[in-house]
């Protein structure tokens, strides 16, 4: 909402500026009072009264009643040293043909009033139509040489707005379609995975938001845009293109925003790096292009605008609406070199919807990668054609500090295995849980470096039974926890919870009943603690009256 404002009221100003300079070079009306006082008034700074000079030898009161039509303050002269009465704007010397029929005028002017002189040629062309008796009367305007310089700045300015749209709405996504990044840092997106939510339920209802909300933000920006510059460039067939560009656009940049959103592990602040990473790209493609245009590099410019449309999703709008507004700029045909703009929209136009395929397919895989295991197999985000990954069972290392409780428990657990049937199975079950990172690369040997977290962890936890894992930090607590709700994959062994083995069949019912607690805060700080437990009800398929009773206690 704050760049759509600031996008606003650039536009509100360069409105303002751009009707300045275009009254700064309209036509002036060439009247009068321009220069001439008119009856009644009284002296001013820059007008005064016409001096009339009478060389006839006759009346001349028609004149006089024709200056007084025309609303002219007159004052009669009769020497000839006009610098004694100065300063004054104009006079008029009037003398009389031999036939006694017309007059013949000498114009006296101040070279220092601009248009003194034609408003002068004005009054005289008047007064010779009121002498035939014709009741209208001649106007003239003084118009600028440079007559296409609106023009110009119009053409500019909606150049520089279009240019700016692109590089702003480059960089809202990230702002409100990038919420998967945070989901995943305080584990919210865990939460959700072990109430049940399908990824495919949980990128649907993303988009289901994202989608109109980054539409409208967009028609609200164009349609300014377009409002502040009608009627010069709005044609039916190029505003079609914007508008088949604009659909592909929105779902093309989201969904793109969503597949960058997964590094939130290895960048910090996910927004604001990805919002100004979009921002500086929209802004080197838009110079890289135009600086080549304007060179008259017209092979140069469609390869690099074909390049950038495909290959750098948010570009195909800004190209679009720059090759939109060329389209009416007909002054670089005459180097016969012309490219026209028109063929350089199809690519802009039909590239978002081939990105969006890439883009879904790309996000279905970081997901199977980056999600974790979910309690319901998704029928849109599941592997196929893949078997289940057997557990592996490497030979545990003999321990000769082990402590006794740790071997206890191995034992333990390697008793319950052996003989699964001789008594109760214990509600959690973890068999040599091993976990390795790859935690860097040597520079000259190029090996990757592991890091043990668990270390053929063995335990079981009874119906009824409350477990706690002591360690110091780094000991592998979390990672151990994360392995139980299916966020990480382990290395190697086992985990059985209630009746069924996590992983070993193509859908894990085993941690429907599991409940997460993480050491970060999974709570989303925009909404009521009962709206959480509203959401998650949902999620766990409760009834309305059951969601409200469980509230209630």
């Amino acid at each position: 909402l704050l760049l759509f404002l600031i996008f606003l009221v650039v536009q509100i100003l360069l409105f303002f500026i751009h009707h300045i300079i275009k009254n700064a070079v309209a036509a002036i009306k060439l009247s009068p009072d321009l220069y001439l006082l008119k009856p009644g008034e009284n002296n001013h700074k820059y007008r005064s009264r016409l001096l009339l000079q009478n060389s006839t030898e006759s009346d001349i009161s028609d004149i006089v009643h024709s200056l007084g039509s025309m609303n002219i303050l007159w004052e009669m002269f009769n020497d000839s040293d006009y610098v004694s009465v100065a300063p004054h704007s104009a006079a008029l010397n009037v003398f009389a043909l031999q036939s006694r029929q017309n007059y013949v005028f000498n114009i006296i002017f101040n070279s220092t009033m601009v248009h003194s002189l034609p408003v002068l040629m004005n009054i005289v062309s008047n007064l010779l139509l009121r002498s035939l008796n014709v009741t209208e009367s001649i106007q003239i305007w003084s118009n600028p040489l440079i007559q296409d310089l609106p023009d110009t700045i119009f053409r500019l300015e909606i150049y520089f707005e279009a240019v700016l749209l692109g590089i702003i709405i480059t960089g809202m996504p990230p702002y409100f379609a990038m919420d998967n990044a945070e989901n995943h840092k305080i584990k919210a997106y865990t939460q959700l995975k072990i109430a049940g939510l399908y990824p495919s339920a949980y990128w649907t209802g993303q988009a289901v938001v994202d989608l109109p909300l980054f539409f409208l933000i967009l028609t609200l920006m164009i349609g300014s845009l377009f409002a502040f510059h009608y009627g010069v460039y709005f044609y039916v067939g190029k505003f079609l293109a914007v508008i088949f560009c604009l659909i592909g656009y929105v779902p093309s940049v989201v969904l793109f925003t969503y597949v960058v959103s997964f590094t939130f592990k290895k960048v910090q602040n996910t927004k604001e790096f990805w919002s100004f990473i979009f921002s500086v790209t929209a802004l080197l493609c838009t110079v890289v292009t135009e600086v080549s245009f304007f060179l008259d590099h017209y092979l140069v410019t469609t390869i690099l605008h074909y390049l950038f449309s495909i290959f750098i999703p948010i570009y195909p709008l800004i190209g679009c609406l720059i090759c939109f507004i060329k389209v009416s700029w007909k002054g670089k045909s005459e180097s016969g070199g012309f490219h026209d703009p028109w063929d350089r929209l199809l690519v802009a136009v039909l590239a978002p919807y081939l990105q969006c395929v890439l883009w879904l397919f790309l996000l279905r895989c970081f997901e199977l990668k980056n999600g974790g295991r979910t309690v319901r197999e998704d029928p849109f985000f599941r592997k196929c054609f893949t078997k289940a990954k057997p557990w592996k069972f490497p030979d545990v290392p003999h321990e000769e500090n082990e402590d006794e409780d740790v071997k206890a428990e191995r034992l333990r657990v390697k008793e319950i295995l052996s003989s699964p049937r001789s008594e109760e199975m214990p509600a959690i079950l973890v068999s040599s849980l091993h976990k390795e990172f790859d935690e860097r690369k040597e520079f000259l040997l190029g090996r990757k470096i592991k890091k043990v977290a668990t270390k053929h962890v063995s335990l079981c936890v009874k119906k009824g039974e409350i477990l706690g894992l002591l360690g110091p930090n780094g000991a592998g607590k979390s990672t151990l926890i994360n392995m139980l709700v299916g966020e990480i994959e382990p290395t190697s062994g086992q985990v059985l919870m209630g009746d069924d083995s996590l992983g070993l069949s193509s859908e894990d019912d085993s941690v429907k009943f599991v409940g997460y607690c993480p050491q970060t805060n999974p709570l989303w700080p925009d909404i009521t603690l009962q709206e959480h437990f509203e959401i998650y009800g949902a999620i766990k398929g409760m009834s309305q009256a059951d969601v409200k009773e469980v509230i209630k206690r």
